[in-house]
């Protein structure tokens, strides 16, 4: 036999593949446990960076994939309502929903749903300026008086940035 090859008894062999063999059954019922007989849970569904959906009608995006790895453990069955993020927020809320991702913290918000022990993700905020907008210097903020920035109505965003603003001042 020449020097750093290997090889294998056939009995050796066998048994590998056997044991391949028997952990593959032992997987099936994990897998198939995700999509039979669980309990049914009501899913917002909004399209956004975490959620999206193709033209045929596949669902992806760091929320969906996030829920998926959620029913593997669980064993629940998805039923996805579709809405703008505030309506089902509104519905998880008026206990419509069971389910909503990508809703960040707040005290006003605990008294009325359940947040998970853990945390979904984390964000970060930024302003963004245009590359042609020599107005605006990141660098001094009161370039910013008098200028209209974009950001989601009533949403906690908005808030941070009033407040962050009010911090400024």
């Amino acid at each position: 036999m020449k020097s750093g090859s290997i090889a294998f008894c056939p009995l050796r062999k066998a048994a590998a593949l056997l044991i391949c063999v028997i952990m593959g059954f032992m997987m099936i019922p994990l897998a198939a446990q995700a999509g039979s007989g669980g309990k049914t849970v009501r899913v917002g569904w909004y399209e956004s960076a975490f959620h999206r959906t193709d033209t045929f009608g596949r669902r992806s995006g760091y929320g969906y994939e996030y829920q998926q790895r959620i029913s593997i453990y669980t064993g629940w069955n998805y039923e996805y309502v579709e809405g703008s993020w505030s309506e089902l927020l509104e519905k998880l809320i008026a206990g419509e929903l069971d389910l909503l991702s990508d809703v960040s913290y707040t005290d006003e918000r605990a008294e009325k749903i359940l947040y998970s022990a853990e945390a979904m993700g984390s964000e970060g905020y930024h302003v963004f300026i245009a590359p042609g907008n020599t107005e605006i210097r990141p660098d001094d903020f009161s370039t910013m008086n008098g200028k209209r920035i974009g950001v989601n109505k009533n949403s906690i965003q908005e808030k941070l940035f009033v407040a962050w603003l009010k911090a400024m001042a």
